[in-house]
């Protein structure tokens, strides 16, 4: 009936049921093919009608599904939207029995498509409005917002006061070039500490040289003080053999004998030992003093290993510090000038310039020492303020400009006042206070705008409304660029 539709091919396979003239056996009948399928499934078997009508409940649906879940992919339709609205029609339904024409039918679809352009245009200019409406009453959170971000990215801390109220763009302004004094005075007195820490380490290292070099000099004039003593006493004991061998042969040659006729023996060689042994004991104190000595100098020196491993580490945390103090400018520069390149003069002969946004000019940029990140941190941070600044200043000169000049002032009529209801202050009145504030009025370009809100029309607040759009697109768009 020219209802939408649609077709879809199977191949068909399944097995008879068999019986007893012929054992079940392959067969490419479509409802044989169904009811094998049914008695797989759910385990019972049924009529070919029936086999039919279970399966085309489950697999239409199903392909509609499929073909459904296709066209969202290939035409990005959202996934709350519904394509496809198919629906089994019979003889029955009063939907076929209309009785138009065809352009009568025709007709009547134009008008309902009339209708629901009219109802989706006033739903468009419902969302304008809507949306023009909240776009004025956040203007200054969002130029706020932005303030705050730099001030957040330059600092690193929330742009809140001690009492966890939100700073004034001013605050925040101020806040941004006082935290750049503060990263050039970090950066002073780091420099400062790493070279006192390598001069330390350095005058260490000296000083542990020297005491290795005195303790290998003991230790040389130990083993041979050791050599000596070894030698000595093998000398000596040679040499009271022999002497004492000589004496008894002197004794026997010349048959000396005592007065009792006992032969006399060599015994003032006790004597020569007893010398001996005294002067053993003193080389033996004298060494014994030299390994104190000795341990002295291990003591000390191990005292002075120790001192250059806190130095090391003490070396090593000053390192990290001002290497995480790089990584936060480099990201500050990334953030905010993105396409940054170091000079080619920093750079090695095979090196070239890269931006900041990249791999390679991250490396470049870390390279370089913190008094440069720096400087090129501040450039950019006073970029994004003397932009933000310039901005501001433009919505308040389009929130001030007149929207029609031509327009006469208002007639406005003065009421009577009884000068006898007018009381003395309680409060004296501060010239110089008022000067600062009125001052302050005029040179605050946050206060001016808003001021300027305060007082714009409503084609004023439009006009600006617009602006600030067309800039967020117009950043947006950089950034999409930019990450592409």
């Amino acid at each position: 009936m020219g209802i939408s539709h649609i077709h879809y091919e199977i191949a068909t396979f399944g097995m008879t049921r068999g019986g007893k003239k012929r054992p079940a056996h392959a067969t490419n009948s479509l409802n044989q093919a169904l009811v094998s399928l049914h008695h797989a499934v759910t385990g019972q078997y049924c009529s070919g009608r029936a086999a039919t009508k279970w399966y085309r409940a489950s697999i239409d649906k199903f392909a509609l599904k499929c073909l459904e879940t296709e066209l969202h992919k290939t035409y990005k339709v959202p996934q709350n939207k519904k394509i496809l609205e198919f629906e089994r029609k019979t003889e029955t339904d009063k939907s076929l029995q209309t009785g138009l024409s065809m352009e009568q039918l025709k007709a009547q679809h134009q008008e309902i498509a009339e209708h629901k352009e009219a109802i989706q245009s006033l739903q468009k200019q419902t969302n304008d409005l809507t949306n023009q409406n909240n776009n004025v009453k956040h203007q200054v959170e969002t130029v706020t917002k932005n303030l705050k971000a730099i001030y957040e990215a330059t600092t690193g801390h929330q742009a809140v006061d001690k009492d966890g109220n939100d700073l004034t763009p001013l605050e925040m302004a101020n806040g941004i070039t006082h935290a750049a004094r503060a990263s050039q005075s970090n950066k002073e007195q780091a420099d400062k500490d790493m070279v006192a820490t390598q001069e330390k380490e350095k005058a260490a290292k000296q000083q542990q040289e020297q005491q290795e070099q005195l303790l290998n000099q003991q230790r040389q004039q130990l083993q041979t003080l050791q050599n000596q003593i070894n030698d000595a006493d093998e000398q000596l004991k040679q040499r009271k053999l022999q002497r004492v061998k000589e004496a008894q042969q002197e004794f026997d040659r010349n048959n000396l004998m005592y007065g009792d006729n006992e032969p006399i023996t060599a015994d003032n060689i006790n004597d020569v030992e007893a010398s001996i042994d005294q002067w053993r004991n003193d080389q033996r104190q004298q060494w014994q003093t030299d390994q104190t000595k000795h341990t002295k100098l291990i003591n000390d020196n191990k005292d002075l290993q120790t001192q250059n491993d806190q130095l090391t580490t003490s070396n090593q945390a000053i390192q990290d510090n001002i290497n995480s103090y790089k990584n936060q400018l480099v990201d500050s520069i990334a953030q905010n000038d993105p396409s940054h390149q170091v000079e080619q003069s920093l750079l090695n002969n095979n090196e070239r310039p890269q931006p900041v946004n990249t791999d390679p000019g991250r490396q470049q940029h870390l390279k370089q020492n913190i008094k440069y990140l720096i400087k090129v941190a501040a450039k950019a941070l006073q970029k994004v303020k003397e932009e933000a600044l310039k901005f501001v200043d433009q919505i308040t000169k389009t929130l001030t400009t007149p929207t029609n000049p031509n327009q006469p002032k208002p007639n406005l009529k003065s009421r009577y006042l009884d000068p006898s209801t007018i009381q003395a202050s309680k409060h004296p009145f501060d010239y110089q206070r008022e000067k600062q504030l009125m001052n302050k009025l005029n040179n605050d370009p946050i206060l001016k705008l808003q001021k300027a809100i305060l007082f714009a029309n409503q084609k004023q607040s439009q006009k600006a409304t617009q602006q600030i759009t067309n800039a967020m697109n117009k950043r947006l768009n950089k950034d999409d660029e930019r990450q592409f």
